[in-house]
């Protein structure tokens, strides 16, 4: 099976960014390939490979900063990668083995021009021709022994590089002349599930996983970027560890005839967590916020809880509950870890005809003020909010699906925590207030 796309999207208005989006233009493919096995321990071989490439310009033709000079910023993203994986099944077992592997580059160039001349004030480089090279081999192994307990391991070994082709004379002199990285890591976990009774399963499990820095967190040469509610110039770190985090989860799982139950409780711990800290380096573009921000390892704490119930009603009626929350700590610069989202829920009763040909869903969602935020890295508390949707969706005929709806009923003015500050006002960018929207599908 083969697939490809291309996508080319104009103008986007970025009201908590310095710049605005100029275009995108995506290509992407894959292809996928399946064997399947025999009677014997060999059940079947999958493999695929991808390719896309993302274009993107940015400018600041209609922020305020443009009576003073014309910014533009190019930049490209090439990937590459793929996966193999084969299945076996023996003595009770089933067993995937396998490896992937990817190569990335991110490259990108930003020039200021005089806003009245046109004469070339600076050129500089962002992204400067980084290539990530990753692969990994991975073992998983199931078992369910005598219908009571249910086992799951998988373990894998990961070698990844990353390599600048072009930083800054500046970078090389105020950060680091370090060009490439390289590390080899170990992942593990295992989940455990015993079947209380014929309707309650207790799980749990635990692992330690690893992520390596991205092209942008290890080279971004004060690049204006959106994270969290900062709108600010970043600094990579080509001396970041990977981060590594180890997590315990204990949840359930109760399904009667009329109820279903799911519950999570889990804790993290994250040594040399990749986060933010101000620094006293110059920023770059005058318009910028004064504080240039770096990436750096440091250590973070969390647990979290999610739950959700489905409870029908009736046999056209049900009601869907879900609730989460995620509490963290940055233990390295003692303050609330960065980018936390607040408790969050949403509580919501769906209509289906008999034949499944039409439904309707009403949904009230929730989420409370967080006051545990970040404020060396510029965050702020935000208010709770409730809002409301409505969603439909009508299977015209076998092949045509028709989804209509509306969000924020209401039309509230709503700020996620995440959402960024406007750079030249210093507000926050609330959501947008009331969408309707219409989506016809055809399948085939």
């Amino acid at each position: 099976m083969a697939a490809g796309g291309y996508q080319d999207q104009g103008p986007i208005d970025y009201p908590g960014r310095i710049l605005d989006a100029e275009y995108f233009r995506t290509w992407n493919g894959s292809a996928e390939y399946s064997l399947g096995g025999g009677e014997g321990s060999f059940r079947g071989l999958d493999v695929n490979a991808y390719y896309n490439t993302v274009d993107h310009g940015m400018n600041n033709e209609n922020k305020p900063s443009a009576d003073m000079m014309n910014v533009r910023v190019l930049t490209s993203t090439r990937v590459a990668g793929g996966r193999a994986a084969a299945l076996f099944r023996s003595d009770g077992w089933e067993v995937e083995a396998g490896g992937d592997v990817y190569s990335a580059n991110r490259d990108g160039d930003r020039e200021i021009r005089n806003a009245e001349t046109g004469m070339l004030m600076m050129a500089d480089t962002v992204w400067p021709d980084v290539t990530t090279n990753a692969g990994g081999f991975f073992l998983r192994g199931d078992r369910a022994f005598s219908g009571l307990v249910d086992f799951s391991a998988t373990a894998r070994l990961d070698v990844a590089g990353s390599e600048a082709g072009r930083p800054s004379e500046w970078f090389t002199e105020n950060v680091s002349d370090r060009t490439s990285t390289s590390s080899t890591d170990f992942s593990a976990a295992a989940t455990l599930g015993v079947h209380l009774s014929r309707n309650w399963m207790l799980f749990a499990g635990a692992g330690s996983a690893v992520r390596t820095p991205d092209a942008n967190e290890l080279y971004a040469d004060r690049f204006p970027a959106s994270k969290g509610q900062l709108s600010a110039e970043f600094v990579g770190n080509p001396d970041l560890d990977p981060e590594r985090s180890a997590q315990f989860d204990l949840g359930f799982d109760g399904l009667y005839s009329v109820v279903n139950l799911q519950g999570n409780v889990f804790v993290r711990n994250i040594t040399d967590y990749i986060t933010l800290q101000p620094t006293d380096l110059e920023k770059k573009l005058p318009m910028s916020p004064d504080v240039v921000y770096q990436y750096v390892n440091g250590e973070a704490f969390f647990w979290g809880f999610e739950a959700a119930a489905g409870i029908l009603l009736s046999g056209s009626w049900t009601l869907n509950l879900r609730t989460d929350y995620l509490w963290g700590e940055d233990t390295t610069l003692d303050e609330p870890a960065f980018g936390v989202m607040p408790w969050r829920g949403s509580a919501g009763i769906r209509y289906d005809m008999p034949n499944r040909r039409f439904n309707g869903e009403a949904i009230l969602r929730v989420a409370g003020e967080q006051n545990r935020v970040a404020t060396s890295r510029g965050e702020t508390p935000t208010d709770g909010w409730v809002t409301g949707d409505l969603r439909f969706g009508w299977k015209i005929t076998d092949m045509w699906l028709l989804r209509f709806g509306v969000q924020n009923l209401g039309d509230r003015q709503v700020v996620n925590h995440l959402n960024s500050k406007n750079p030249f006002t210093g507000d926050q960018i609330a959501e947008p207030g009331r969408i309707i929207y219409v989506n016809l599908g055809f399948s085939f």
